[in-house]
């Protein structure tokens, strides 16, 4: 525990070196970084909000929430509760059975037991031990599945860096939804999808330039020449002809070659299966998608040359 750093000018206040829990045993009074729950989460403790870090020695209940800066260490089990860290990490001993109203939060990693009817965001990675079924997984690292059995089944487990489990769906074809968010393909994308507008506004304005040309080649026929004015318009149209040729031209060129740094095979960023990946499971990888109509064993998928593959190791 910290000690308390001095007295206020009146004399009436105890001031702390830092934020913390005021705690008072015998006669010494303290403030530690560390929030501790002896028990449970629930109508005896109330929702917990703590600017540092908390240890919960017991489960938290349904319909309560716990807000902390720091890592948010729960010994027990998460029932349809809230979960939040700003800072830090969430460590939950057993895991979660949240009837489709747990959410997890974190802006550092998830460790849990198993994950069941949640909702579960981290900004880094997600490790669980068990399983995870019926829930919500979005993570800005890797999503681990460690032990036994290491299931993912129902519901959507999306990672930016990879994703490994040991069986991903079911035999009795459950729907599951797996994949891989892949920033440098989504900004590639988005850049294309930019250039794929300009190219179409040139377009719609090099029809309107022709059609010009046109006219005015057809009057010159007709008249047999044209006044300096539209001569004028005649030279200023072929030469917007052909800057909007060439910027066509480059705009073609930039789109063929857009993904081009990001299709090939990165080791990082794959799904490992090592057991069983059952139909039923739609895998996505940036803008692509991917439904096996058979069962598959001990695989990797990753994305190469903008398509999924998926090969035995």
């Amino acid at each position: 525990a910290l000690p308390i750093s001095g007295i206020s000018a009146d004399g009436l206040s105890l001031l702390a070196a830092k934020d913390g829990y005021v705690l008072w045993k015998g006669e010494r009074i303290s403030v530690a970084d560390i929030y501790t729950v002896d028990g449970d989460v629930d109508y005896h403790t109330g929702n917990i909000r703590f600017n540092g870090s908390i240890q919960i020695k017991g489960d938290v209940k349904s319909g309560f929430r716990v807000e902390g800066t720091g890592d948010i260490h729960i010994q027990g089990s998460v029932d349809a509760a809230t979960i939040y860290s700003s800072e830090g990490n969430i460590i939950i001993t057993q895991g979660v059975l949240g009837k489709q109203r747990a959410k997890l939060l974190a802006e550092g990693s998830i460790h849990c037991g198993f994950i069941q009817d949640a909702s579960v965001v981290a900004r880094r990675d997600v490790t669980v031990r068990g399983y995870v079924i019926n829930s919500q997984i979005s993570a800005g690292g890797k999503v681990h599945l460690k032990g036994d059995p290491a299931l993912i089944r129902g519901g959507e487990v999306i990672a930016e860096d990879g994703i490994e489990a040991n069986e991903v769906g079911a035999e009795q074809v459950i729907p599951t939804r797996i994949g891989l968010t892949d920033s440098d393909l989504q900004e590639a994308t988005r850049e294309q999808d930019a250039q794929r507008d300009q190219l179409e506004t040139l377009r719609r304005e090099l029809f309107l330039v022709e059609k010009k040309i046109d006219f005015l080649h057809l009057l010159q026929d007709r008249l047999g020449g044209l006044t300096p004015v539209k001569q004028d318009e005649l030279q200023t149209a072929r030469h917007k002809k052909a800057e909007h040729e060439k910027e066509i031209a480059r705009l073609n060129k930039g789109m063929a070659g857009s993904f081009e740094s990001v299709q090939e095979f990165r080791p990082h960023k794959l799904i490992r299966i090592h057991q069983y990946l059952y139909r039923g499971v739609t895998i996505t990888i940036g803008n692509r998608a991917l439904d096996p109509t058979s069962n598959l064993k001990n695989v990797r998928i990753y994305l190469k040359n903008n398509t999924i593959h998926i090969e035995p190791v």
